[in-house]
């Protein structure tokens, strides 16, 4: 009974303990780029935009926040949607990685969904990776590389847009 009693409470401190930790800061940005028809279902394909402001150090000034205090900087939340209110599937694409890629050339993965499920959608929601990226973003702006694979072939020029949010953890 006691042995019992034991691992009961050792459940409920477990539970207790387990809470969802909210970030401090939450700071979004977004990348446009186009997808020209035809593209090869063999290859990976690769879309960059450099200087895409990810507004670090200028949100961090005007909350007030001590950068001696941030614990973590990480990719928070993504999604890849059509370009301007425009309304069209986008079941040909099989996987997306986004990357934000540092001066010396490194590669840090911030987003993913290596198998996109099949069927008709009209936004991709990927998972974040938890690559901590403080010092990573230079001058509020980073190069981020977007990897797109497809099922078929694009029938058409598609205009995408991935909308993207980052958090800030402070102690």
């Amino acid at each position: 009974m006691k042995i019992k009693l034991f691992f009961l409470f050792l459940i409920l401190v477990s539970l207790v303990s387990c809470g969802k930790e909210e970030p401090t800061l939450e700071i979004g940005t977004f990348m446009e780029f186009s997808v020209p028809a035809g593209l090869s279902t063999i290859e990976s394909h690769y879309f960059i935009q450099e200087n895409t402001p990810i507004l670090y150090d200028s949100q961090l000034s005007a909350s007030g926040i001590d950068e001696a205090s941030i614990e973590m900087f990480v990719a928070g939340r993504a999604t890849l949607i059509p370009r301007s209110g425009r309304d069209f599937d986008l079941a040909f694409i099989r996987g997306v990685n986004v990357f934000l890629v540092e001066e010396n050339g490194k590669r840090n993965e911030l987003f993913y969904l290596d198998l996109v499920p099949i069927g008709e959608k009209k936004e991709i929601r990927l998972f974040n990776s938890i690559v901590d990226l403080k010092g990573k973003i230079i001058n509020d702006k980073a190069t981020i590389e977007t990897k797109l694979e497809f099922n078929t072939p694009p029938p058409t020029t598609y205009d995408l847009r991935l909308n993207m949010t980052f958090a800030v953890f402070a102690g």
